[in-house]
């Protein structure tokens, strides 16, 4: 008894360790040198709208995104109430703004740690299509670019129309595009590609769509490949528009490898009420998170229940997610 119960409290130890490596990986947080394919999760993690109640008002605090990181300004004079200098609202994405327009933009965030990381779903990159005076967003290889100031790109639209602003174009750009990548070296990334789990699902490369797949919390977009003709794969045994990370590393013949020639184009992410249904019985898949993460517990002896965020006091059930599967994060709403 006495082994099991040290056995319990170390691998508590390490997990309380992992979570506070996920802490100083927030503090260093650099999206312009993140590699999306060796992506890690970084906590916690908002969405425009969840960053837009964070407006410096009615109580609220006073968050800024700078280059993907959000910051809390709300004890800094100048931007009491949420305005700075009646140009600059808090609640925004502001990169740009504070890079380029503001005279002291080191300054403003030297010695402030970030308290989290913007996420740009599917359906709000829609609403930056450079168009009626709105900023212009472009989604490529994971990451999400102010196009907005580019004479390339005025009024959102690129190349007469071919590719427009609002979209995930990474295979656009990189078969497209005479110089793929490099139209746009030296615009800000301003935030991660997120697609949550109902925006996957209209994926499925029916009706025009593109076909979307996620396996092991990363989105990838396999409509050009021959083997996933249609959405469909190996006669309709794996179906695009779907979490296949289970389906994937026990079926393939090549596991995730097969997904190499696929683009990589953001991360799986989950809201809060999403994760709930996934608890067996409104949706038939058993999910968890914990520290933000969410695991597919299907397959395992596991009690703690379903659809849920996991807290520590669970003890020994935590270590049973060594076992199980990344299958996404989980996004603040």
């Amino acid at each position: 008894m006495g082994r099991t119960r040290s056995i319990t409290l170390a691998i508590l130890f390490l997990l309380i360790v992992s979570a506070a490596m996920a802490l100083i990986e927030l503090k260093d947080f650099s999206l312009a040198s993140i590699d999306m394919k060796e992506f890690q999760a970084v906590q916690p993690m908002y969405t425009i709208s969840a960053l837009s109640r964070f407006n410096g008002r009615s109580g609220s605090s006073a968050y800024v995104s700078v280059e993907g990181a959000i910051y809390d300004f709300s004890q800094l004079r100048r931007w009491i109430g949420g305005n700075h200098m009646s140009q600059h609202s808090a609640g925004t994405e502001l990169t740009y703004e504070l890079k380029s327009l503001s005279p002291h933009r080191e300054g403003k965030i030297a010695g402030i740690e970030p308290v989290g990381v913007l996420v740009v779903t599917l359906e709000e990159l829609k609403n930056f299509d450079g168009k009626s005076g709105k900023k212009g967003y472009v989604a490529a290889w994971g990451k999400v670019y102010d196009v907005s100031r580019l004479g390339r790109w005025r009024n959102g639209s690129h190349q007469g129309g071919m590719h427009l602003a609002g979209e995930e174009l990474t295979s656009e750009l990189t078969k497209d595009s005479p110089h793929g990548v490099r139209k746009i070296e030296g615009v800000d990334a301003v935030a991660i590609l997120g697609v949550t789990i109902d925006e996957l699902k209209t994926m499925n490369g029916n009706g025009g769509k593109k076909a979307y797949v996620a396996v092991e919390g990363k989105v990838y977009d396999v409509s050009g490949l021959a083997s996933w003709k249609g959405g469909s794969h190996q006669s309709g045994l794996h179906l695009a528009g779907n979490e296949l990370t289970v389906e994937i590393l026990r079926d393939s013949p090549h596991g995730a490898t097969s997904l190499d020639k696929a683009y990589l184009i953001g991360i799986l992410v989950f809201t809060p009420e999403q994760l709930k249904r996934y608890d067996g019985v409104v949706e038939s898949r058993k999910f968890v998170s914990y520290e933000g993460v969410v695991y597919d517990v299907a397959g395992i002896d596991w009690t703690a229940g379903y659809g849920i965020e996991l807290g520590a006091s669970l003890g020994s059930e935590l270590s049973k997610l060594e076992d199980a599967h990344i299958i996404g994060y989980v996004v603040r709403n």
